[in-house]
């Protein structure tokens, strides 16, 4: 008869739940619904090999009795990585689903299943037997070029995630919540190294280093992967979706006196109409309300006024905090509470423009504002 340990129990509930929340992931609607289907579908593979290893662990007659379960454990090796660069493509750049190069990167997947399958047409006796020998030649090498193409694939994803931090700066004036990706990342790149560990136990098993690695970390740090993607994955709500283009002005005809006069125009509607007072302003938002293509006011930013979108409206909103703070009426307002009167949507942009654009943290600038009756207690509200 089995038994539980510890150890089986947070492998045990780390897959269920896993599988609970690929579940609720791949039935979620909205803009993101084919990203959230890519994640449930990493999810479920990580799942899977939890509750994959606890049968491998605690079950042995069923191991016995249908050993090739055993090479399905595979399945994820060279799918994890593919899976995790396209989530994030796909989660950042609103992919077509029509375009079927995708394909392309399950091209290793497929031949290490044709591999697989000639260990699973043997007898379950010959299977048991290689099983106890570790009779696999080409283990080392599939374990080899796993390693690498994982590490290929999070560095293509870390560089996308870059792209976006980017290209974000100049379509918005807010910074998307995006640590949720680098936690993701860093997740992934964690459970990659649990697999790995398992695999130098499994393949060199009378190499007394690898022997000193335990697997059973291995697995509880897969289960709390589960445990932390559920939570970031249900609680990112709102969409990050942009478009990330390729040639920065492409479709922009504006000469040099377009572009002046265009200039005049966007500084006299951020003067007399404040639209940088709206926390969720947009590139195309303000394009509209000067009845001009996104690219011909990107430009006009960028050239003119050498900036990128996201600094030049924090220009006007940290110039909108300075009016604020040293307004008398407004003494008793905390620092925040007036950062977010300026536009700005959180403390932490806050403090980073702030910085940036006037070289001074809030804190120094308030030493010098004699309006504030506090300016100890205003700073605190900024730490």
């Amino acid at each position: 008869m089995a038994s539980f340990t510890p150890l089986s129990l947070i492998t045990f509930f780390g897959g269920a739940q896993g599988i609970l929340v690929a579940a609720a992931i791949a039935r979620s609607q909205g803009p993101n619904k084919p990203a959230n289907r890519l994640l449930a579908l990493l999810i479920s593979l990580i799942s899977f090999v939890l509750l994959g290893s606890l049968m491998n662990v605690n079950d042995r007659a069923l191991v016995k009795r249908i050993p090739d379960l055993i090479f399905f454990l595979d399945i994820p090796l060279l799918a994890f990585g593919p899976l995790i660069y396209l989530y994030v493509r796909r989660l950042l750049t609103f992919s077509s689903n029509k375009d079927q190069r995708w394909l392309v990167h399950f091209i290793p997947v497929a031949l290490h299943q044709i591999h697989l399958g000639r260990y699973i047409l043997e007898s379950n006796n010959e299977t048991l037997e290689r099983l106890a020998s570790r009779d696999f030649p080409l283990a080392p090498y599939v374990i080899t070029f796993a390693t690498i193409q994982i590490a290929f694939y999070l560095i293509a994803s870390l560089r996308t995630v870059s792209r976006f931090r980017t290209q974000v700066q100049n379509e918005r004036s807010e910074q998307p919540v995006i640590g949720y990706l680098t936690a993701f990342l860093f997740a992934m790149g964690a459970c990659w190294l649990a697999w790995f560990v398992s695999g130098l136990v499994f393949i060199f098993p009378s190499v007394s280093l690898f022997q000193s690695l335990k697997p059973d970390v291995a697995w509880i740090l897969m289960a709390m992967t589960t445990a932390m993607l559920a939570y970031f994955a249900m609680a990112e709500k709102e969409s990050l979706a942009i478009h990330i283009e390729t040639k920065k002005y492409e479709g922009s005809t504006l000469n040099q006196e377009q572009q002046h006069d265009l200039a005049i125009r966007l500084t006299a509607l951020m003067n007399k109409e404040k639209p940088f007072l709206q926390s969720r302003l947009t590139l195309s938002t303000l394009a509209v309300r000067l009845k001009v293509s996104s690219k011909d006011l990107s430009r006009v930013i960028n050239e003119h006024y050498g900036k990128n979108f996201f600094d030049y409206i924090n220009s006007y909103r940290i110039a909108e905090f300075k009016r604020l703070a040293t307004n008398k009426k407004l003494a008793n307002e905390t620092i925040l509470a007036i950062a977010l009167d300026a536009g700005f949507n959180s403390k932490s942009t806050f403090n980073h423009s702030f910085k940036k654009l006037t070289g001074k943290t809030p804190a120094q600038f308030l030493k010098n504002t004699p309006s504030r009756k506090d300016p100890t207690s205003a700073m605190q509200s900024l730490s």
